[in-house]
């Protein structure tokens, strides 16, 4: 089971599903939602990576890709 600290788990605002995704980073952003980096634990099964930004959701074919949006919302 998954323990996040009080400071990281009062940043996190969507659902994660933790059972299809491994965490891969949270970025906590000052007086803004974190931004939550999800790649799928078994990629034979689920081919996309996900990225959350509040209630906001958004699904990307690649690493690559993922990591160039949040670079956006954190940059």
């Amino acid at each position: 089971m998954l323990h996040l600290t009080r400071y990281l788990d009062g940043h996190l605002r969507g659902h994660i599903d933790f059972e299809t995704f491994h965490l891969l980073a949270i970025i906590p952003r000052s007086g803004k939602d974190a931004v939550v980096l999800l790649i799928p634990r078994d990629p034979r099964k689920d081919q996309y990576f996900n990225l959350q930004c509040g209630s906001t959701s958004l699904w990307y074919s690649s690493l690559e890709h993922m990591l160039i949006a949040a670079k956006e919302y954190y940059g």
